[in-house]
């Protein structure tokens, strides 16, 4: 089982969904996702799951599940070891964090995945068509006519996402 940590504003949490649908269908592994990183913390973003708006389908991984791959899933010490294996990636087999410095990692089908994995590709080669499954969420009435509206007048100043 693959497990992929959901966390960040709506890009992120669509880089990391689609990191674990390639993943997945390149080792052939059941993908699941840690939404329970979505939190809001004083000094921090408010960040709530996104994902849930458009017809995008992720299950949920349990605590469970979470902790036989993670390890820790205390506060501090799930920080200290985040810190810990993103700097020496051998200590764990089972628990991966995205590091720029460090080369590729071997990709593991029993193994937690903690970072934005902001590579567009990972969504092409899965598959995933976002023009099409956002526009089809707002047609169907997902997002209200107004917001929808805004997003397509090129004078609102809302950036293209295509």
């Amino acid at each position: 089982m693959i497990i992929v940590k959901i966390s960040g504003g709506l890009g992120n949490q669509l880089f990391q969904y689609s990191f674990g649908r390639y993943l997945g269908l390149q080792l052939g592994a059941e993908v699941r996702y840690d939404i329970r990183t979505i939190m809001n913390r004083p000094g921090f973003t408010d960040r709530d799951y996104g994902l849930s708006a458009f017809d995008i389908v992720t299950e949920a991984a349990t605590r469970d599940e979470i902790r036989r791959l993670k390890r820790f899933t205390g506060r501090f010490s799930e920080r200290a070891w985040r810190k810990a294996v993103e700097k020496m990636p051998s200590l764990s087999r089972s628990f991966l964090v995205e590091s720029r410095k460090l080369p590729a990692p071997a990709w593991s089908d029993e193994c937690y995945y903690d970072g934005y994995w902001q590579y567009y590709r990972y969504a092409e080669k899965a598959g995933i068509r976002f023009s099409e499954e956002v526009t089809k969420h707002i047609e169907s009435g997902g997002c209200t006519r107004e917001l929808a509206a805004r997003i397509s007048d090129p004078d609102s100043g809302i950036p293209e996402l295509i």
